[in-house]
């Protein structure tokens, strides 16, 4: 599996787009870095191909969020574009990043806002896409017909708590019939069809998924999930077969991002609604 991260160089919050940014209460940049560390190593010993995109600017700190770099299906990529004027200059460096490793790559217009695999994950033989918050569904079309994903297999799911504002803080897929997910997260209807179509969903209550339980990184029957699982959510994963290790990653969260906000897949998703 290849993944991409960024080392958090320039990282830090210097301004809030979220609940969880205070730019008074500095981060702990010496700590934020072992923690980055510490996670590239234990994916590197799971066998991952880490690839690195190097922060281009002080004035960029959440570039290290690579999840919301864009997305990445076979050879394609498409660039996110951020709803918020300080991460919106992230794009072009992103952009170039796709391009020099040899994707075909897709910019968005600047009112396309959509804010890459953070936003969207295949499930069930449908892809999910959020919307409501950092993801609007106009976007979607040009993604959709990019990826060549058929529209009956496009899935709007409906996000309405600030504090998950992007998809994979409340919901992670781990194989192609299970996920994690916080049902609070979701408006009824979203709620409504994952129950009725995905075989295996592990539930996260509220509070946990405030932990960052559901932004996890899976590779094989691993998954990387942040420091302070439940006893119950961790004995729901070894029943669904698989292994969870903890990453302490709290200074991310003070930014808002998880394990998985620091992580794009690379090679995970490929043909991903075809039969």
């Amino acid at each position: 599996m290849k993944i991409l991260l960024s080392p958090p160089k320039y990282f830090d919050v210097m301004y809030s787009i979220n609940p969880w940014m205070n730019p008074d209460q500095p981060i702990g940049k010496k700590e934020a870095r072992e923690q980055w560390d510490y996670l590239k190593k234990r994916l590197e010993q799971e066998g991952v191909d880490v690839k690195l995109a190097e922060m281009p600017s002080p004035d960029l700190p959440d570039f290290v969020f690579t999840a919301n770099a864009g997305m990445v299906m076979g050879n394609r990529a498409i660039v996110s574009r951020f709803r918020d004027k300080e991460r919106q200059p992230e794009s072009e460096y992103f952009y170039k990043w796709f391009v020099e490793n040899g994707y075909e790559t897709l910019m968005l217009e600047d009112d396309e806002v959509w804010e890459g695999e953070a936003c969207m994950f295949p499930i069930a033989g449908h892809v999910l896409c959020s919307h409501g918050i950092r993801a609007d569904k106009k976007a979607y079309r040009k993604i959709t017909d990019f990826f060549r994903i058929p529209k009956e297999k496009v899935v709007y799911a409906g996000i309405i708590d600030p504090y998950f504002y992007h998809l994979d803080v409340c919901f992670c897929p781990l194989n192609e019939n299970t996920a994690m997910y916080c049902e609070m997260a979701f408006d009824g209807e979203t709620r409504a069809w994952l129950k009725q179509n995905v075989k295996n969903l592990i539930s996260v209550s509220y509070d946990e998924a405030l932990n960052f339980a559901c932004n996890a990184i899976i590779v094989n029957k691993t998954v990387f999930l942040n420091k302070g699982a439940s006893i119950e959510l961790i004995e729901a994963l070894h029943q669904a077969g698989y292994f969870p290790v903890e990453i302490p990653i709290h200074q991310f969260i003070r930014a808002g991002g998880g394990v998985k906000c620091l992580a794009l897949y690379l090679d995970r998703w490929d043909n991903p609604t075809s039969d």
